[in-house]
């Protein structure tokens, strides 16, 4: 049960119209599957931004980081399918059922398969290991763990992301999972669920 009053997708406050249009626009821009996820319920907002309308600028700091991470950064806007897999391990590792379920559905959309999903929703664990996941993956799902269960990651897993991925995009990703791990912990708290 969400912890806070949900404000109407209707409210009258200029504040939160303002920040329902900007919600709406950065889905637009993100990707029609997006927008399909966020207007999936009788064209009502998720949970996550109708409880942050309580506090406009906290919801517009998630807009403006999300629109730049989706549409601003090469790492994240080059890799849909790997970005979603961190996403999934971080909702995972953080015990967040509904942003699993929000990002396994956008995943499929992109082209995970399910049987990854699958594995990730088992055991983050089994998914480090797994011949379902390519190296890449793995590597990836071994770095967003690390940061969500020690809040370090080992020199040889950073020096691997590094090798791979090269400076520029070992800084984005590890910003685009500080980034969701503050997003999924704030869910958790609120205790926000689907609708």
């Amino acid at each position: 049960m969400t912890r806070v009053a949900l404000c109407g997708v209707e409210d009258p406050s200029h504040e939160v119209q303002e920040l329902y249009h900007a919600v709406r626009q950065v889905s637009d821009s993100v990707s029609r599957d997006a927008d399909r996820q966020l207007r999936k319920v009788d064209n009502k907002l998720p949970q996550m931004w109708r409880a942050l309308a309580h506090s406009p600028p906290i919801g517009h700091w998630i807009v403006r980081d999300s629109k730049a991470f989706f549409t601003e950064t090469s790492w994240t806007t080059d890799n849909p399918r790997l970005r979603q897999i961190v996403v999934l391990t971080l909702a995972k590792r953080l015990n967040s059922e509904v942003v699993f379920r929000w990002h396994a559905e956008l995943a499929e959309s992109l082209g995970v398969p399910q049987e990854k999903i699958a594995i990730l929703l088992d055991s983050v664990e089994r998914a480090k290991t797994s011949s379902a996941f390519e190296q890449a993956e793995r590597l990836l799902i071994s770095f967003a763990d690390e940061i969500v269960t020690t809040w370090q990651v080992r020199d040889e897993i950073f020096r691997d992301v590094l090798q791979r991925y090269g400076t520029k995009s070992a800084i984005e990703i590890s910003a685009f999972l500080a980034f969701y791990v503050s997003v999924i912990s704030l869910c958790n708290v609120l205790g926000v669920e689907e609708d």
